[in-house]
């Protein structure tokens, strides 16, 4: 029976940072503000906080339109600003 050495674990950050979805993280342009960015393909990836009744009527909206809950996000966010 052969012997196998142990190796060093790797760190909390390295194990996470390989995950498949941990997604790129962008820096800031020049003379921005401090946040990084993270991407997701082309999309940035944000976080927003929502009244949870007003999340349940966004899922609700969302499956009887046939849309996901980000694209109904967007589409309401273009609204909105007025993008046509």
């Amino acid at each position: 029976m052969a012997v196998i050495p142990r190796t060093k674990p790797a760190s909390a950050e390295a194990f996470i940072g390989g995950a498949p979805d941990a997604g790129a993280v962008v820096p800031p342009p020049t003379g921005a503000d401090t946040k990084t960015i993270r991407k997701s393909g082309k999309k940035n990836i944000i976080s927003v906080s929502i009244d949870p009744v007003v999340l349940d009527d966004l899922d609700a909206y969302a499956a009887e339109m046939g849309m996901s809950r980000a694209a109904v996000i967007t589409l309401a966010v273009k609204k909105l600003l007025k993008y046509d």
